[in-house]
């Protein structure tokens, strides 16, 4: 039985049904958790206090005498969030049972740990993208000792993929449990009769950077040898036409506000979606712990999602335990231009269209996925 509770998530990242990334995934937890009775407060750490939320928000204001946020000065870091708290304690009644959700990678994170260790209230941290133990942490604002505390004293932490879990607990963090990005659902699904098998239509949705470049016009030219025609939907700048300007045919159009939006064009105009990463990890980092979570968005809508990634990224791993069927483990031409003219078979792309279906309707339910964090918060 569940016992209702204040949950405080405490971020930079803003809560949006319409946000993209970790915003959505995280609104989407915490709507549930809403209608399982809890109250929400979003301690908004970021500097952007004109957007509204659908919980109780409140504001994190920097005042003039505050101590900046930096790296080499980890007691004023720790003494900021400490006036914070002073701030958060004049306004809130902190009870018994409540909880406090943060992201680990966020300097919210570190509030969230002051208000426990001074609350004696558990806290637990999503951990989505590895911002803190890669390269980028030279540019992080956490000092390692603020890091090693968040870690040591967090109750839980919810983390995308294994490896991830595997680099968390090289990191001292305990009791991490898997918990892939909640999708929205959807009940529509792609059938057999709207399919152009005779010049079938693949589409990339997401960010292009510049080393995904040679990669897509490898699938461009791809698709193009077999009739077929690459769409990509990208908010990525205005170069992006320059960068393809040699692949003549190819489209770009620019992402859809709404979701509902875009799955309906996915559903309407497009026979396979794709997921890729550089096969350079030196290039793109998030790619060896973080996983897609249009992964799990797009399994909902029965289209086959022809995986390109390395074996030894977090979804090229995934790919060969689940024996995904539309899988390219290389960045060959070759092999890229086999697994489309396999799609070009009715039975194939059913086959790949029925694995999808069956994740998403078990692995990849939103229901199922919510309820793994519902139980840990209320044990």
């Amino acid at each position: 039985m569940i016992t209702p509770a204040t949950i405080y998530f405490s971020s930079t990242i803003i809560p949006l049904k319409d946000g993209g990334g970790g915003s959505v995934v995280i609104y989407r937890h915490l709507k549930r958790l809403q209608k399982e009775g809890h109250h929400i407060v979003f301690l908004n750490c970021s500097p952007n206090h004109g957007v509204r939320t659908e919980f109780t928000q409140i504001n994190i204001q920097k005042r003039w005498w505050h101590p900046p946020l930096r790296k080499y000065t980890p007691l004023l870091s720790t003494f900021r969030f400490w006036l914070h708290y002073r701030f958060l304690k004049n306004r809130l009644t902190f009870q018994k049972g409540d909880k406090i959700l943060g992201i680990l990678e966020d300097t919210g994170s570190l509030l969230a740990q002051i208000i426990a260790s001074q609350t004696k209230l558990p806290y637990y941290l999503f951990f989505h993208d590895d911002n803190i133990f890669s390269k980028y942490f030279e540019g992080h604002l956490f000092s390692l000792g603020n890091l090693k505390n968040i870690i040591h004293h967090c109750k839980h932490f919810f983390v995308v993929s294994k490896p991830m879990q595997e680099l968390l607990k090289q990191n001292c963090g305990e009791n991490a449990i898997v918990i892939y990005p909640i999708p929205e659902g959807s009940s529509r699904k792609k059938g057999l009769a709207k399919v152009n098998f005779k010049g079938l239509q693949l589409c990339y949705a997401g960010t292009i950077l510049p080393f995904h470049d040679q990669l897509i016009k490898k699938i461009f030219k791809a698709a193009q040898s077999m009739n077929g025609q690459l769409t990509l939907v990208t908010n990525s700048d205005l170069s992006i036409a320059n960068r393809f300007r040699d692949c003549e045919g190819i489209k770009i159009r620019r992402p859809l506000e709404k979701l509902h939006d875009l799955f309906t064009v996915l559903l309407e105009e497009m026979d396979v979606l794709l997921i890729f990463y550089s096969f350079n990890l030196a290039e793109e980092i998030r790619a060896t712990h973080s996983f897609p979570s249009k992964l799990t968005e797009f399994c909902h809508l029965g289209i086959p999602i022809l995986i390109i990634a390395p074996e030894e990224s977090a979804i090229g791993l995934w790919a060969k335990e689940h024996k995904w069927q539309c899988y390219v483990n290389n960045d060959s031409m070759d092999e890229i231009s086999e697994m489309i003219s396999r799609l070009q078979f009715p039975d194939f792309w059913e086959k790949c269209s029925r694995q999808s279906i069956q994740l998403a309707e078990n692995e990849f339910n939103p229901a199922n996925i919510h309820q793994q964090l519902s139980l840990i918060l209320n044990e």
